[in-house]
């Protein structure tokens, strides 16, 4: 996965070391990717390009609306099930 601009840069130096670090297995730095690729195009979205800009209300906000998709989706699937 290829992170872009400036919070992206910081991400792909997080993985390289990650990558370096004995132990790190495959599947947890795919985990921290998917996640990280979440975030970012949060900040994308709401035009947050620096670390600077990002404050503890933006991961507030992000973590809200990924539950609020969550609940979205194990309703819909609940549903179907019934």
């Amino acid at each position: 996965m290829v992170f872009c601009g400036p919070i992206g840069e910081l991400c792909t130096s997080f993985f390289k070391s990650k990558r370096m670090e004995e132990g790190s297995a495959p599947g947890t730095i795919e985990i921290y990717s998917n996640y990280l690729s979440r975030f970012i195009a949060y900040c994308s979205k709401h035009s947050i390009s620096s670390i600077n800009e990002i404050i503890l209300a933006t991961l507030l906000y992000l973590i809200c609306e990924v539950e609020n998709i969550r609940q979205q989706l194990n309703g819909g699937l609940l549903a179907a099930l019934n």
